[in-house]
């Protein structure tokens, strides 16, 4: 299996953000259940379940700020190079 040509520092933050994802999706299902608690007690807690939406929208954000500047300077680097984005 070949390694991805990414850096270490983009692969990270994709776990990043799908972990931050997977806590959106299981908060949002929470805040809008009818009984959370049937998956896990702590949903019940509505102050659990706002604090898993804050954490998920960092996690996501964190992403995106990692990502960013990786993303400018590949972009950058395919304009030297003479090539439009649409030629990938």
């Amino acid at each position: 299996m070949k390694r991805s040509a990414e850096p270490k520092k983009i692969r990270v933050a994709k776990r990043i953000g799908t972990a931050g994802a997977l806590i959106l999706g299981l908060s949002l299902y929470a805040l809008f259940s009818d009984d959370p608690a049937t998956i896990y007690p702590s949903l019940a807690d509505r102050n659990t379940v706002i604090l898993m939406l804050l954490v998920s929208v960092c996690f996501i954000g964190a992403e995106q700020l990692i990502k960013i500047p990786y993303y400018r300077s590949l972009k950058e680097s395919k304009k030297e190079d003479g090539l439009s984005p649409k030629d990938n």
